[in-house]
């Protein structure tokens, strides 16, 4: 993936047509599915992008899943439909500040519905052919520096890092929202 500028990651999500947040005290979290249909690997992307006092930023976490982990993928499942994988789109408002599974800080699924995907072929690869709408527990968290996704996502959009979390909760404290949206794009859309 070439280097995107703020604007540049602006004129893709319009182009998509969805929403992008301006101005100061708003925030973008943009995650970029790869086109690798295996999981179990953070081989994914997380963009955030927002201004501040006037100035535009985008920063990049390349050490970051979109995919759920073998353990729920092959093994275990949470949800006799499949596992849940969140599908391409911008899903308004989901998050807000909370603990995931009560441990330590994320963002957390009590703001609004997400539409998932559910994949109950217990194999590697992500395939699903029915979405669903509703309160899954798809958080925003972190693998406490894991080097496989594994048991660590059942459908959240997880960071390798809690320091990578830390940072991104850091920017979202500062917005003028207590809600936060999620837009995800795959690589083709770029």
């Amino acid at each position: 993936m070439k280097a995107l500028t703020y604007d540049d990651l602006k004129a893709i999500i319009n182009k998509n047509q969805l929403q992008f947040f301006t101005g100061d005290k708003s925030i973008n979290l943009v995650g970029i599915r790869t086109s690798n249909k295996i999981t179990n690997k953070f081989e994914d992307i997380l963009l955030l992008a927002y201004v501040k006092d006037g100035k535009k930023y985008l920063l990049k976490y390349d050490r970051f899943t979109t995919r759920p982990g073998f353990k729920y993928m092959v093994t275990t499942l949470l949800n006799p439909k499949g596992c849940a994988v969140v599908i391409p789109g911008q899903h308004s408002g989901i998050w807000k500040f909370g603990k995931h599974k009560g441990k330590y800080p994320a963002l957390v699924q009590i703001g609004n519905t997400i539409t998932v995907g559910r994949d109950g072929n217990r194999n590697y690869d992500i395939d699903y052919t029915k979405t669903t709408t509703g309160f899954f527990g798809i958080n925003m968290h972190h693998a406490n520096g894991n080097p496989t996704v594994g048991g660590y996502s059942a459908g959240c959009q997880v960071f390798q890092y809690p320091s990578d979390l830390d940072e991104v909760l850091f920017h979202c404290h500062h917005q003028r929202t207590d809600s936060f949206s999620y837009t995800l794009l795959t690589l083709d859309q770029l």
